[in-house]
């Protein structure tokens, strides 16, 4: 596993994410990042907003593909979350599929 942080600026306003590496196997990673307990942004009113959606997932998808191409890792699923609320998507080798805004369910009882 590997950690690190991670910024967002959109239109002056500042996300810090905490960013969490796994890989499944050699070839496949998971990826997650969720908003650091230091940031106090209203990440689910910005999530109202298309724009902040679009960009917040064309900046994660390229910045994350362009750093695993350089080691051959084509495959991997990615959630970002903050407030109960994420964007959730797998890549595999240019093609996004299971793209998911929405509420954090969780599966405890």
């Amino acid at each position: 596993i590997i950690i690190y942080c991670s910024t967002l600026s959109f239109e002056g306003t500042k996300l810090i994410f905490d960013a969490l590496f796994n890989h499944q196997n050699i070839t496949r990673y998971q990826i997650a990042l969720y908003q650091s307990h230091h940031d106090q942004t209203d990440f689910l009113n910005l999530t109202k907003n298309k724009r902040f959606r679009q960009a917040l997932q064309d900046y994660y998808q390229d910045l994350i593909t362009k750093v695993l191409a350089k080691h051959q890792i084509r495959v991997y699923d990615f959630e970002l979350g903050a407030q109960n609320y994420h964007l959730a998507f797998s890549y595999n080798q240019g093609r996004v599929s299971n793209l998911k805004w929405g509420p954090i369910h969780s599966t405890n009882t």
